[in-house]
């Protein structure tokens, strides 16, 4: 006995020095992918395969960008500790864009008080043939063979979407040149970035302005035989 005792308390020892060595494995981030609703307003999915849904979506942004909204018979919303009775009474529904991979009418639960904007559940993955690897960041669509690069978490920047006319792409280019060459562009104004392809990921090439101030880019090439796009997209130039 004396000796069970001895070997519990050395391998309890062991396990209290193994536990500090493994204690920053415990906590991770979730991984959230860019998303696109209506070709309106571009945010962050999360993807979540322990969702049994195969897209929710939170009440505030179903609101927010007046989504169709079909009421349903109420359905009970299990989390990990408790189950709200009768909670989701409603789907939306939108057409979507992650990085391109685009898809007509998507059906969401509209969730009370969801923390995310959007959460893509095993469903979703099952159907769209996702395949996931956390360690390179990537998220792998097996339908379209679309391989799409993990969001940061801290990354809480939206993109307000304004259709133009390729006549105003060129105009608009030609305006932050201008700015360019002149100096007379804030920094602290929102960068301009233009994309242009059917698919939106045109492979544009940007630069920063003169002078690598930090709040200014610039169109500098088009691919081959690919015409302007209607989407200009508004953000901050990281740092």
């Amino acid at each position: 006995m004396r000796y069970t005792s001895g070997f519990r308390s050395q391998e309890h020892v062991e396990a209290r020095q193994e536990w500090k060595e493994v204690e920053k494995q415990m906590d991770g981030n979730p991984f959230y992918i860019n998303f696109g609703i209506n070709g309106i307003h571009y945010t962050k999915a999360l993807v979540d395969s322990g969702c049994l849904c195969f897209a929710t979506i939170s009440l505030s942004l179903a609101r927010r960008l007046r989504l169709p909204r079909i009421p349903i018979t109420p359905r009970d919303l299990a989390q990990v500790n408790v189950t709200v009775k009768g909670a989701i009474r409603e789907v939306a529904y939108a057409d979507t864009d992650i990085d391109g991979h685009k898809l007509n009418r998507v059906f969401f639960y509209i969730i009370p008080d969801q923390e995310d904007d959007v959460i893509l559940g095993r469903p979703w993955m099952n159907a769209e043939d996702v395949t996931i690897s956390p360690s390179r960041g990537e998220l792998t669509i097996g339908t379209s063979g679309l391989t799409v690069k993990e969001r940061s978490q801290a990354e809480d920047t939206t993109f307000p979407i304004s259709q133009q006319m390729s006549i105003t792409f060129v105009a608009l280019v030609r305006e932050a040149r201008k700015a360019q060459a002149s100096h007379a562009h804030d920094p602290t104004e929102p960068v301009q970035v233009f994309a242009a392809s059917p698919t939106t990921k045109c492979g544009a090439s940007v630069m920063p302005a003169a002078g690598g101030r930090t709040g200014c880019l610039i169109i500098v090439a088009l691919p081959p035989r690919v015409l302007p796009c209607h989407e200009c997209l508004t953000a901050p130039l990281p740092s």
